[in-house]
């Protein structure tokens, strides 16, 4: 179907990207992959949703199936039919549509909530086949149909042939979900989405200390659990999921930088149970990749090296590229840690490759990996290789590429660039940018951040007597052990 200008824009098919914190690219690359499934070849690219988006051109029936299965929803909640043109099934003209014939298709390439709404099988072009020729029986018609679908209710078509890929626990809260229509709109989920995101801002940039912060995000965890536990259709449910994961996972990265390492990785797996109730495979990746931080700060790299296996096997199915380049990195710093210096440049090779396609908007705010990191991560794998020519280079071009907003990872970088001054025997140097790395612990006051500069403290031993070290001991690191959000988490 050619398609022509529309001379509106289609907000409600944006609208859906945005609520997902998808970009233009992502998208394509989804409906890319749905379309191959069925075996059909496209090209399509990210103009060409911007152009959907902007009502400039109208996707063609294949397109727009596409977009119903990716984001689980009806055409006219996509804006490509107007709902006034559906009639539910006991009020169709004198055209009848063979719904029976379209459900083992539809369950053959996907689980129950792709086929649990009757709008999205009478508004979906690949589902819908009218009668207009001879007319047909309609109790006939609806026996068939109730072949399939044994239960009907509220508009919603539940397969019994399906009960099976749902565990006992799920069905339960489906059942619930299906006995009467969800309270949530759009607009809640949006604003969770943006508090959500609103709260990862302020951890990166340390507006808060993360102690401070922790109780506002478990207040915005519980809400959303009150939400989660009522009844809800299965496309709020799983977008709630979704949500709740990403909650789950910056309570986790708090509990990280308060040294509480058992904890956050129990917030970890939690974050992993929901992305895959969620069915996001990439969400599941990060929380593997993030829970291996846990282990390496607690000196068991192998184990850190099975969650950072398992992230990488996850992001293979769909992660964008800056995920890949992140997950890379983290594991070249994992292998370097188990004394594996060709599996860690091996790491740092694949994360090479891949770093020439990573693009800002596919950034995902829960890991902000971006040059910076990257060459952060290539800093500290040639520190630890006792390479400090090559660290150096790498560390300082991190911090000249550091954005402001990320205060965070300032005092790590700082401290790693310190030690490769103590590699040289440039002690003073090495104590000059340590203090800058103190200085700036005492005000995000992060115990993990602590920790990796007393790490740093104990390599100036030989030289603890000397005035550089005696000025960094008085006057930054004991003050520093004596505040409150430092005892007990040291």
């Amino acid at each position: 179907m050619k398609s022509g200008y529309t001379g509106k824009p289609n907000e409600q098919l944006r609208q859906q990207r945005i609520l997902r914190g998808w970009s233009l690219i992502r998208v394509a690359n989804e409906l890319r992959i749905l379309c191959e499934q069925d075996h059909q070849t496209v090209a399509v690219n990210s103009s060409m949703i911007w152009k959907w988006e902007q009502g400039k051109h109208t996707p063609s029936s294949l397109y727009q199936d596409a977009f119903c299965r990716l984001y689980k929803l009806t055409a006219d909640k996509l804006g490509f039919v107007d709902p006034s043109t559906l009639f539910p099934l006991n009020e169709m003209p004198d055209r009848q549509i063979d719904i029976a014939s379209a459900l083992p298709a539809m369950r053959e390439r996907g689980t129950i909530e792709d086929i649990a709404s009757e709008q999205l099988l009478l508004s979906s072009p690949a589902t819908l086949v009218a009668w207009e020729s001879e007319p047909k029986d309609m109790d006939k018609s609806r026996r068939r149909l109730l072949q399939y679908t044994p239960r009907l209710i509220g508009g919603t078509i539940v397969s019994s042939s399906s009960y099976d890929l749902l565990n006992a626990s799920l069905l339960e809260r489906l059942s619930r979900a299906l006995a009467k229509p969800s309270s949530i709109d759009e607009a809640t989920l949006l604003y969770l989405e943006h508090r959500t995101d609103s709260y990862w801002g302020d951890r990166h940039s340390a507006a808060l200390a993360s102690s401070d912060l922790l109780s506002y995000v478990l207040d915005h965890l519980q809400k959303v659990l009150v939400l989660l536990e009522g009844p809800l259709l299965p496309v709020i449910r799983t977008h709630l999921c979704s949500t709740l994961g990403k909650i789950t996972l910056l309570v986790s990265e708090l509990y990280f930088d308060m040294s509480e390492y058992a904890q956050a990785r129990e917030f970890y797996k939690a974050t992993v149970r929901s992305a895959q109730e969620a069915n996001n495979p990439i969400l599941e990746a990060v929380a593997w990749g993030r829970m291996s931080f846990t282990y390496t700060y607690s000196k068991n790299p192998q184990a850190a090296l099975m969650c950072i296996q398992e992230a990488r096997r996850l992001s293979s199915k769909g992660a964008n590229s800056t995920i890949r380049a992140w997950l890379a990195a983290v594991e070249a710093e994992i292998w370097v840690n188990l004394g594996n210096t060709e599996a860690c440049f091996q790491a740092l090779h694949e994360t090479d490759c891949v770093k020439y396609q990573m693009q800002p908007r596919e950034e995902c705010y829960w890991i902000h990996f971006d040059l910076s990191l990257l060459s952060g991560y290539k800093g500290v794998c040639f520190l630890r290789l006792y390479h400090p020519v090559e660290a150096q280079k790498a560390l300082k071009e991190a911090l000249e590429l550091l954005d402001p907003n990320l205060m965070r990872r300032q005092p790590n970088l700082l401290t790693d660039l310190a030690g490769t001054y103590i590699q040289q025997n440039e002690i003073e140097q090495a104590c000059e940018i340590a203090v800058q790395a103190a200085t700036i612990t005492a005000q995000i006051k992060s115990p993990t951040v602590l920790q990796r500069l007393i790490s740093f403290r104990h390599e100036l031993e030989p030289w603890k007597d000397t005035s550089y070290v005696k000025v960094l001991d008085q006057q930054y690191l004991k003050p520093l052990l004596t505040l409150k959000w430092v005892r007990g988490n040291i």
